[in-house]
């Protein structure tokens, strides 16, 4: 199947701007407030499963829960995994947790990027040896190491003495090149509330550094509420627009992006997806999606209807939604195949509307 030619055209201008840099300055100071009384049931040690958000310091000097911002902690093959935003629209990383040496801290930080760390070392003309890179991370394996080595080694080799080299040092050595996210909690046991400091690595001049990311050092607040983790992979192809019909072919396609449309309250935003992945139908398979607005929940199993088109079976994917509150709203799906009684994740596709 072919996707509509002018989806190019569509997601330069449509794609979002999700990931670290994304979000807006937050504030960093540390208002303490009023103490809660009693003793408090949260440690290191029982935070799998619990999400939290980032109590957001307002200008007024109030605090709010920010559902942007949010972590939550699972376990995964015997590992504690952080799954966080960091502030960003529709990413989720996945931070590895370890205590300090300690004890009264959790270290999370990103897999290595090895690869990465090894450029921005030889592109300031320092070595990338096993024992640099253990400097910076002491859970990087020799064979990982090799591997990594290798590749950076042939990708330094295709840039160099080219006229592409000077953009390449810069792209590798600058203090906003985000090489690993660590992020650093404690237990604020007074307040019960989880005490984070969010940093990202990078390595400058050839010298691993730390910088603090817009959340800084501040406080998380526990939340009962379900809401969205999954990371969007796919933030072009599934587009907003007035008419509820899905457009079958390049001249009905006619998505309404928030830089020049927006919808009224009472207007709904009808969400077609219109990407190639998983949309051709495979026979005795099922095809199904959740859909989440604004990080939270909004319908689940929802069948996706297998129609003919252009000779082949397809299965479609759409919804509409009102949004009563003015401002960006980020809608996400994620889509699923079950075919043989085995239900498996396609993939998630987002995108953000403007509500007048």
């Amino acid at each position: 199947m072919k996707k509509l030619s002018l989806l190019a055209a569509v997601a330069a201008s449509a794609s979002l701007s999700i990931g670290l840099m994304a979000c807006e300055e937050k504030g960093n100071s540390l208002n303490l407030g009023e103490e809660p009384t009693g003793a408090c049931a949260v440690n290191l040690d029982n935070l799998d499963g619990t999400t939290w958000l980032y109590d957001k310091l307002e200008p007024t000097g109030e605090r709010t829960p920010d559902e942007q911002t949010r972590m939550k902690f699972v376990t995964e093959d015997g590992q504690l995994i952080s799954k966080y935003t960091v502030g960003s629209y529709s990413d989720v990383y996945d931070f590895e947790c370890r205590k300090n040496k300690d004890g009264d801290e959790l270290e999370c930080f990103e897999a290595p990027k090895v690869k990465d760390w090894c450029q921005a070392l030889m592109v300031t003309g320092k070595e990338c040896t096993f024992a640099e890179i253990q400097k910076i991370d002491k859970n990087v394996d020799q064979a990982t190491y090799d591997a990594a080595f290798k590749e950076a080694t042939e990708i330094i080799a295709k840039y160099k003495e080219t006229d592409k080299w000077e953009q390449f040092v810069f792209n590798n050595n600058n203090l906003g090149n985000k090489l690993q996210g660590r992020v650093y909690i404690k237990v604020h046991e007074k307040k019960c509330q989880l005490r984070v400091t969010d940093n990202y690595m990078t390595i400058f001049n050839g010298e691993m550094k730390e910088d603090s990311n817009p959340v800084g050092t501040d406080f998380f607040v526990k939340n009962e509420g379900e809401f969205m983790f999954e990371h969007c992979t796919d933030s072009s192809d599934m587009i907003a627009m007035k008419s509820d019909v899905f457009p079958e072919s390049e001249e009905a396609v006619q998505p309404c992006l928030p830089q020049n449309c927006a919808f009224t309250a009472t207007e709904p935003a009808n969400f077609h997806y219109i990407g190639v992945d998983g949309r051709e139908a495979k026979e005795g398979c099922t095809y199904s999606y959740d859909v989440w607005v604004d990080y939270k929940s909004v319908s689940k199993d929802n069948v996706a209807p297998i129609v003919e088109f252009n000779g082949k079976k397809e299965a479609r994917y759409g919804f509409a939604q009102t949004f009563s509150e003015p401002g960006a709203h980020i809608t996400e799906i994620v889509r699923y195949a079950t075919c043989d009684g085995k239900k498996e994740q396609v993939e998630v596709a987002c995108n953000m509307v403007l509500s007048q």
